[in-house]
């Protein structure tokens, strides 16, 4: 990356291919889900109904949530007259972010042969998840991420503010979005550190220029959240329930001095007593797969048990004596908690993680017949727990789909590992060009996705939702390296003849 790229980064021919090619896929993908976003009918990964989930609790904004989709969903109803417009604008945003990181990439890189297939697998990815027929927040949060990365692809190739600016606005945007988004961070610090040679007179100010937007972005969030909410005297932290319930899924006892009192102590063995049946089922699960689902049924249950009867009125109570809300009487229990058995915290952050990686549920029937008992003990629990139903699961998938699954999710580990070595040993001996913008763009995509699912399997539980954000990063991540492989066997080929 040292060296000051040439001022044209493509010929115009190529420009032309870069910017065309994606262009014209992207409105096909427009015109081809207009009607109907979901699909006309077609096989749709979330259903068949737009409100998925939660969806009331952003367009009523909850005070659980962040104020980011919520002020999006405003936004369309106040141009379009209608919420039910949101579809339809996620998905022309869908397009556009994916027609510009196509593009961008391919640019940065000196490849505009890129750009199209780029853009293919991009809307392959997009098709497969569908998430822009859907209320939820990854309908805006994967556009965001795919501005981001192609900011971020401009600013390797050539270091200016206004790209790192550019992709910093879509990453503070993204994780007002989505609080998950934090693991986002750490690419700035690896992107000051790869284009730290090339700044030589300007480095506050490009460090400046993402540091800004940033900010902006969290105080934006937080006085729009305020807006919403003026009554409440202090903001809810789900991340306090979210680690309670996994402070619950390992054997370590609340350290002493948090259960001082009789009542707390009380309220704690109550709750370790309540999770014991769950956190038995995980811990002899018979292999790390069976494992996930056994800790994604106990984390997301005990999630909100807590805030349920018969727990919620002893929580308030407790967390009343204490002089502080809920979530911070629960978190600070956790973490105390958590932090006095790391290594158990650590193990099932990493059934968690590798979950996220694979796309753990997506299993073919041979799974199913070896593991089949023990899901249903998991369904069994639930049952006996008093919900209406057993968990929603998917059914078993072609052997020929779950065996793809296994290569790709392989692959596209191993390539992020690869690309985030490569990065790291080539930099101090600057590799200039297309090639090192697109080996850097590559790595920083690998690091997003890295933080994200670290992040994610510390403090939430998985869901394929989840790992299915990050495709369009991985698509990138995996196609740089692999023309950056087809040009050296192209000019290796061009020498010896």
């Amino acid at each position: 990356m040292t060296g000051r790229p040439p001022r044209r980064l493509v010929r115009p021919s190529g420009e032309t291919l870069a910017f065309g090619a994606p262009a014209v896929m992207a409105a096909a993908y427009v015109a081809w889900f207009w009607s109907n976003p979901i699909g006309g009918g077609a096989w749709s990964p979330l259903g068949d109904d737009p409100m998925h989930g939660d969806a009331i609790g952003y367009i009523r904004f909850n005070r659980y949530r962040t104020a980011g989709y919520p002020v999006f969903l405003d936004l369309v109803a106040a141009v379009f007259g209608s919420v039910e417009a949101a579809p339809r604008v996620q998905l022309a945003l869908a397009a556009a972010s994916v027609w510009f990181l196509a593009w961008s990439a391919a640019r940065a890189a000196a490849a505009p042969r890129l750009a199209p297939a780029l853009a293919l697998a991009l809307f392959a990815a997009s098709s497969a998840a569908r998430f822009h027929a859907y209320i939820l927040t990854e309908a805006l949060f994967v556009p965001l991420l795919c501005v981001m990365a192609g900011f971020l692809a401009l600013a390797v190739a050539r270091p200016v503010p206004g790209a790192a600016g550019a992709a910093a606005l879509a990453c503070g945007l993204a994780i007002a979005v989505r609080p998950a988004g934090i693991g986002l961070l750490a690419v700035w610090p690896a992107l000051l550190w790869l284009a730290w040679g090339r700044l030589a007179g300007r480095r506050l100010r490009f460090a400046a220029a993402i540091a800004a937007p940033l900010a902006a972005c969290a105080l934006a969030e937080a006085a729009a959240w305020r807006a919403a909410h003026p009554a409440l005297v202090e903001r809810p932290n789900l991340a306090g329930r979210m680690l309670f319930a996994k402070a619950h899924m390992t054997e370590a006892r609340t350290p002493p001095r948090l259960a001082a009192d009789a009542d707390t102590a009380a309220f704690l063995a109550g709750a370790r007593a309540a999770a014991a049946p769950a956190r038995a089922l995980a811990t002899a699960a018979p292999d790390w797969r069976t494992r996930a689902f056994a800790l994604e049924y106990a984390e997301s249950r005990f999630f909100i048990a807590f805030y349920r009867d018969p727990f919620l009125p002893r929580v308030a109570a407790l967390a009343a004596r204490r002089g502080t809300t809920v979530d911070g009487f629960l978190g600070a229990a956790a973490l105390s908690t958590l932090l006095a058995a790391p290594g158990e915290w650590a193990r099932n952050a990493w059934t968690h993680y590798r979950a996220l990686w694979t796309h753990h549920s997506i299993y073919g029937a041979e799974f199913l017949r070896r593991r089949g008992a023990w899901l249903a003990r998991i369904d069994d629990l639930r049952a006996r727990g008093g919900e209406a139903a057993a968990p929603a699961r998917r059914g078993p998938q072609p052997e020929w789909l779950a065996a793809a699954n296994r290569a790709a999710t392989a692959a596209s580990f191993l390539a992020s590992i690869a690309v985030l070595a490569a990065a790291a040993l080539r930099r101090p001996r600057g590799v200039g060009g297309g090639p090192g913008a697109a080996l850097a763009a590559a790595a920083l995509c690998a690091l997003a996705v890295h933080g994200y699912f670290a992040l994610s399997a510390a403090v939430n539980h998985v869901h394929l939702r989840y790992a299915a954000a990050m495709w369009p990063l991985q698509a990138v991540y995996c196609a740089l390296p692999a023309w950056l492989a087809v040009r050296a066997i192209a000019a290796r080929a061009a020498r010896r003849a």
